[in-house]
C-alpha cells in the first residue's frame, strides 16, 4: 500500500512538475523570439508615411466569451511607400505572441502621437515590406511575465530533482516534510 502511494505522490508531482516546465519553458521562448524580432526592427530600412486612422479597439473573438476579450488597445492604421510600392500596416511594435497589456494613460499617450494625417517615420523589413512599424525595439512590459515563466520553470525542474530522487537533502526539517509526503526519498 506504501509503495502504492508513493508512485501515486511521484506521478502526480512528475506531471505537475512537467507541466509548469513546459509552461514556463515556452514563455521563456516566446520571450526571446520577440526580443529577437523587435531588436532586428531597429536595423531595418525607414521610409515616411501618414497615420490613416487612430482610436482604441477591444480583442473579441467569436470562440471566446466576451468577458475574456483583451484590455482596449490602441490601434494605428498608417500608409508608406517602399520599394516602389504603397503598403498600409497597423502594427505599432513587435509583440510576438506575447501580449502585454498597457495602461489606459498609455493607450491614450500613443493615440496622441499618432493623430489621423501625422507624418510618421515607418520602419519595414527589407525582405517583407509589408511587414512594418512605427516604435522599433523590444516592447517594454515583457520582463515580469518572463520572470514568472522563468520562476514556474524553475519551479517545475525542482519539483521533479526532489521527487525522482536526483536531489537529497540532509536531515531536518525539509527531509521530515518530504519523508511525510514520499517516504524513502528525504
Amino acid at each position: 500500500m506504501e509503495s502504492i502511494l508513493r508512485l501515486g505522490v511521484l506521478i502526480i508531482a512528475c506531471l505537475g512538475g512537467g507541466l509548469l516546465l513546459l509552461v514556463g519553458g515556452l514563455i521563456i521562448v516566446a520571450f526571446l523570439l520577440t526580443v529577437w524580432k523587435g531588436l532586428r526592427t531597429r536595423r531595418w530600412p525607414v521610409t515616411f508615411g501618414r497615420v490613416i486612422t487612430s482610436g482604441v479597439t477591444t480583442e473579441i473573438t467569436e470562440d471566446m466569451p466576451e468577458e475574456w476579450s483583451l484590455p482596449d488597445q490602441a490601434k494605428v492604421v498608417y500608409e508608406y511607400e517602399a520599394e516602389g510600392k504603397r503598403y498600409t500596416a497597423d502594427t505599432l511594435q513587435i509583440r510576438g505572441n506575447m501580449q502585454t497589456t498597457r495602461s489606459v494613460r498609455r493607450e491614450r499617450e500613443l493615440l496622441s502621437r499618432y493623430p489621423p494625417g501625422k507624418s510618421v517615420l515607418v520602419y519595414y523589413s527589407p525582405a517583407k515590406p509589408e511587414e512594418a512599424v512605427l516604435q522599433p525595439g523590444v516592447p517594454r512590459g515583457l520582463l515580469p511575465l518572463t520572470a514568472g515563466g522563468a520562476v514556474m520553470f524553475l519551479v517545475g525542474l525542482g519539483i521533479i530533482s526532489i521527487f525522482t530522487g536526483a536531489m537529497k537533502f540532509p536531515p531536518g526539517p525539509l527531509a521530515t516534510g518530504l519523508a511525510f509526503l514520499a517516504p524513502g526519498l528525504a
